[in-house]
């Protein structure tokens, strides 16, 4: 994503990381960051034509359940507001079809997030590379990416050019914002292709 802000807050509850994530392109994504699972718990609050979409799946949400359908091709699959792991908690074949591994419980909300228009497509998730001790500046992601992509550190989206800047696949932080105290596994970029 381009030009994405972010406001945290603390709401003084078990979700108590509070974001709000928002580009020049129109996409808002609001939620919030559990504490306890470490999960990130997200809704689309507006979207633009011609970027990034909301969709609500076709299927029987009984706790029985596993396969759903979408018209476009998902980018994200959010369950009770988490989303989703691809390949772990869901996988998508054929004409948009969903397949969880476990049944979502009745009377959940499932929605997914797609592209459309000329900046939309897919996305995938990328490790960022890079030693994480509290003073390496510089890390990388295995691709390129476009204007739209997010940054996630220990569940909470990074500020571009606040937090860091990005030159092709190279991430700078600025000095204020090193990372330290998280694993590797928890610094991630969402890259829509």
């Amino acid at each position: 994503m381009s030009d994405t802000h972010v406001a945290l807050k603390d709401a003084n509850s078990v979700a108590s990381a509070i974001f709000e994530s928002s580009t020049s392109s129109g996409v808002i994504l609001r939620g919030q960051i559990d504490q306890i699972t470490g999960r990130i718990l997200v809704d689309v609050v507006g979207a633009a034509a011609g970027n990034l979409q909301k969709e609500t799946p076709t299927g029987t949400i009984n706790g029985i359940n596993t396969i759903f359908t979408t018209a476009n091709n998902p980018v994200l699959v959010i369950l009770n507001g988490a989303v989703q792991d691809s390949g772990v908690d869901y996988v998508v074949t054929g004409s948009y079809t969903i397949t969880f591994t476990y049944a979502p419980p009745t009377n959940s909300l499932l929605f997914t997030i797609y592209g459309s228009g000329s900046t939309g497509g897919t996305g995938s998730w990328y490790p960022v590379s890079g030693t994480i001790n509290g003073v390496n500046t510089t890390f990388t992601i295995p691709v390129t990416p476009g204007s739209d992509f997010m940054l996630v550190l220990g569940g909470q989206t990074q500020m571009k050019n606040v937090y860091y800047t990005v030159s092709g696949n190279t991430i700078t932080y600025q000095p204020s914002y090193i990372p330290t105290g998280v694993s590797t596994a928890e610094h991630q970029a969402f890259v829509i292709s």
